[in-house]
């Protein structure tokens, strides 16, 4: 596809993706289709940064519960009662989107305790990913916006460059990260390239080869 009709499909797109979930705020009026560009890039990039934040998600939460019932099943298996209820009351909140940390988990043996430390740690690595990726493009939009700002400056057109001093506020506020009620961030995480789900970490310790999160 031509980049001049992807442009002109990223332009079409702007107010739904400057007034999508994030709402947004609009550009001035006087804004031209070349100086719309950089804000059709910039929603772009919120909603890429959110769909891999979900795909991210949605793959640790599946190798998470993985993990955790089949960690279960064996607690059925030796009656374990206690630790397989704890385990089932874990798999039913995250099934159900809820990642927080119950106390129940502590009725779980020692080696499902050290996944969900695992889990924990790579929720936040993932949040943290993401945080700094959507903060890179507020980054982006923001000098794009302050250039223009300085240029109508400079042409005496104050009340356009106030326009777009009121709205690089109005952005920046809208889209800065949202409060996660999620596993907490205990420690602080070096960022990867791409929060990549280890596939063989060291064994964690339990009886009889526990199953391992990742």
């Amino acid at each position: 596809m031509p980049y001049s009709l992807i442009l002109a499909v990223f332009l079409l797109m702007l107010p739904g993706l400057l007034a999508g979930a994030l709402e947004l705020p609009s550009p001035p009026d006087f804004f031209s289709d070349e100086q719309k560009e950089p804000l059709a890039v910039f929603g772009k990039a919120l909603e890429d940064n959110t769909n891999q934040h979900e795909e991210y998600l949605k793959t640790l939460n599946e190798k998470y519960v993985g993990a955790l019932e089949k960690a279960r099943q064996k607690m059925l298996k030796i009656k374990a009662t206690r630790a397989a209820v704890a385990l089932d009351g874990e798999i039913g909140r995250i099934e159900n989107g809820d990642s927080s940390r119950s106390s129940e988990i502590d009725s779980a043996p020692d080696y499902v305790r050290t996944m969900r430390g695992q889990y924990e740690k790579i929720f936040a690595r993932v949040n943290n990913l993401k945080r700094s990726r959507d903060g890179e493009a507020r980054f982006a939009v923001d000098r794009n916006l302050e250039t223009i700002q300085v240029t109508l400056t400079r042409a005496n057109k104050i009340d356009d460059a106030l326009a777009i001093r009121n709205f690089r506020d109005l952005l920046l506020q809208a889209s800065k990260p949202q409060a996660v009620d999620k596993p907490p961030e205990k420690e602080p995480i070096d960022l990867p390239v791409d929060p990549v789900l280890p596939a063989d970490p060291d064994p964690l310790s339990g009886p009889d080869d526990p199953p391992v999160l990742l």
